[in-house]
């Protein structure tokens, strides 16, 4: 359809020269106004005209609609596919059947989750990033939670200390390599975590044991800050 429609967008020349322009532009050669004006023109021109002419693709899934009885059409939203009845004017609209069937697979292990804010029931909700818990006494209440891997095993650190609610621990990934470690659900009020799942009490109270003899080192920016300026200053006699 792009190349029948659109042959000019993604021709390699076209492309090129394009790129030519850009790097003028950051040379300081030219200005970007001209450069992004002689494509976005005859682009916007050619767009509008083959909004009404080019036909639109429709694709039909194998679900009845609970509307009209009839197969259900599946279409692309911001937050990806979705089903939709077929009816002009018809605002019925359902998950496609993977997406309904991993929402039945959250909604079976949070099914005990509570607002942190009016501490009613949380509902599985979609967003950009991904699915997460929000109230369901929104618009009312805007609370929302992380959709978080429990291990089964509450945070000792957390019972030692007293807090309440215990936290649990849960699986969670680092920044930048996305490495997974375990940690406490209540981070920041609690800090302890572990390399390894636990897999039993003996192997979780040992990795806590472990934790409090061998505690995380800070990184506090402002002291790392100190530290290096001291470090590169020089030798005074």
């Amino acid at each position: 359809m792009l190349v029948e429609n659109f042959p000019e967008v993604i021709d390699i020349n076209f492309t090129s020269h394009i790129e030519e322009g850009f790097d003028d532009i950051a040379c300081g050669k030219i200005a970007w106004v001209p450069v992004i004006e002689e494509f976005y023109t005859p682009f916007k021109k050619n767009l509008d005209e083959k909004m009404g002419s080019v036909e639109k693709l429709t694709e039909i899934s194998e679900t009845p609609c609970p509307h009209c009885e009839k197969m259900m059409l599946i279409k692309f939203g911001r937050m990806g596919k979705f089903l939709a009845c077929p009816e002009p004017g018809s605002r019925v609209t359902l998950p496609l059947p993977e997406e309904a069937a991993k929402i039945k697979e959250l909604e079976d292990k949070t099914q005990n989750e509570k607002c942190p804010i009016c501490a009613k029931s949380m509902a599985v909700k979609r967003g950009r990033f991904g699915y997460f818990l929000g109230c369901i006494n929104y618009p009312k209440c805007k609370g929302i939670m992380k959709i978080q891997n429990k291990t089964g095993y509450k945070c000792p650190a957390c019972q030692e200390a007293g807090r309440t609610p215990i936290g649990d621990i849960v699986e969670k990934k680092s920044r930048g390599r996305g490495k997974i470690f375990y940690a406490c659900s209540r981070w920041p009020d609690c800090t302890f975590l572990m390399n390894k799942k636990p897999e039993n009490e003996p192997d979780l109270n040992s990795a806590f044991q472990y934790w409090k003899d061998n505690p995380p080192k800070s990184r506090n920016r402002k002291s790392y800050k100190t530290k290096s300026s001291q470090k590169s200053e020089p030798l005074k006699e």
